[in-house]
């Protein structure tokens, strides 16, 4: 797999004061959760739902302007374990 032990921690330190602890979270972003779901109103009432949604994700991301990330105990071993299998 060529993954290390030190890659494994710089992520761990990359996640710190970025996450949020959710029973079943496995590093589920605030911002995808956050977009699918104004995706999913704008479609619904909008005219323009791709616009809208680009419009209220700038906005989102000006008044939170670093992303939060879901986690449980296991989820932040599980997110990185995953991304072995997609990018290993």
């Amino acid at each position: 797999m060529g993954k290390s032990l030190d890659e494994f921690c710089e992520f761990l330190n990359g996640r710190v004061g970025r996450g949020l602890y959710v029973l079943g979270g496995q590093g589920e972003s605030l911002y995808g959760l956050a977009r699918e779901w104004v995706l999913s109103m704008e479609e619904r009432y909008s005219r323009n739902p791709e616009a809208n949604t680009v419009r209220v994700m700038r906005l989102l991301e000006e008044k939170l302007p670093q992303d939060l990330y879901f986690y449980d105990c296991s989820g932040l071993g599980m997110e990185w374990l995953l991304g072995l299998v997609w990018t290993g």
